[in-house]
């Protein structure tokens, strides 16, 4: 669960995760086509 409080001590975390799970939600639509 993301808070307000998660985002504001640990930004980059969250950034790294969110990045994380477009990569593999592109590849996994991109193999649908």
């Amino acid at each position: 669960i993301i808070t307000p409080y998660n985002l504001y001590l640990n930004p980059s975390r969250i950034v790294k995760q969110y990045e994380f799970w477009r990569l593999i939600t592109n590849f996994l639509y991109f193999r649908k086509m």
